[in-house]
């Protein structure tokens, strides 16, 4: 068995003239939370359809926990669509039970985790009403139901926030995290809410207009441009000649400087380097960017 949920090698994807994907390629580690982002028409749709077997790529190839996309492989995945469609004659707890039969399971055992589902994700109360008359959110918390009753190894939610109240996609969180606490869920989350994604996922890819702009871990993602606040007792001109020397950017207020240090300036040696010129150093600390500075960074524009 691969250590791998998810491997993708040089995907492309061409629509007529365009191509939505340009040679996508990044793996993602059985039981991690990868979190998936990029601006509208970056890829992200196109590359989830293409690992459900909705679309074929153009060129490249995938495969899921080691082997090549089937039929079979689609009963270890939970996915929950950006727009969900169910029928408004069923009940909640009815199509539930249709997805529970769908992934192969008996009737006791369907009934059972639908109701900790419907509980779980707090729409318990209307199990028993006709779809026809939810609300976009509770749609949206059956959708993600539907995608755990069959205990999947891989889940892949694309938007899944949308229609959520801010309630709502706490419920979710809380359940997502869960699922990949208790039971080593792998995750793929597509997802344009930084924040979110920010307090859920391990490991960040951002596509950009069809290409992979940046991969990683959030945490080094986040510590690529770190800006870096020096508070000293005074300032002098040794000091200034200094930090405009090894800064890109630069901001100076009295005895405060920040500034971002140039690619090649190791962050850890500059506070010897300013003692060295006679600095006393009241405060240091480097600003780790958040989520959403590396996204503009990376894509060079606002998550629209």
């Amino acid at each position: 068995m691969s250590e791998f949920a998810i491997e993708i090698d040089s995907i492309q994807k061409k629509y007529k003239e365009q191509h939505a994907l340009k040679g996508v390629s990044f793996r993602v580690r059985q039981g991690s939370v990868f979190g998936l982002l990029g601006p509208n028409g970056a890829g992200k749709t196109s590359l989830v359809r293409i690992l459900m077997g909705f679309s074929k790529q153009t060129e490249g190839n995938f495969r899921l926990f080691g082997l090549s996309f089937s039929p079979h492989l689609r009963k270890k995945i939970g996915y929950l669509p950006e727009k969900i469609s169910i029928p408004g004659f069923l009940t909640g707890e009815e199509f539930l039970s249709f997805c529970g039969k769908l992934a192969g399971m008996r009737s006791p055992s369907i009934q059972k985790k639908s109701k900790n589902l419907l509980e779980k994700t707090g729409i318990a109360d209307v199990a028993s009403k006709k779809v026809a008359g939810y609300s976009k959110g509770m749609l949206q918390r059956l959708g993600l139901a539907s995608a755990l009753i069959g205990d999947p190894e891989l889940l892949i939610l694309d938007e899944p926030g949308s229609g959520l109240d801010p309630k709502g996609y706490i419920d979710f969180r809380e359940t997502l995290v869960e699922e990949n606490k208790t039971k080593g869920t792998t995750v793929l989350l597509n997802s344009h809410r930084l924040l979110e994604v920010e307090k859920v996922c391990y490991e960040i890819g951002i596509l950009n207009l069809g290409t992979l702009a940046a991969i990683g871990p959030l945490e080094s993602l986040k510590e690529g441009k770190n800006r870096i606040l020096v508070k000293v007792e005074s300032m002098t001109s040794e000091l200034d000649s200094y930090v405009r020397k090894i800064s890109s950017e630069l901001k100076i207020v009295e005895n405060q400087i920040e500034f971002l240090p140039e690619n090649e300036i190791d962050p850890r040696k500059i506070p010897a380097e300013l003692v060295n010129l006679g600095a006393n150093i009241l405060r240091y600390e480097r600003i780790t960017e958040s989520l959403e500075e590396v996204f503009l960074r990376v894509t060079g524009g606002s998550n629209e």
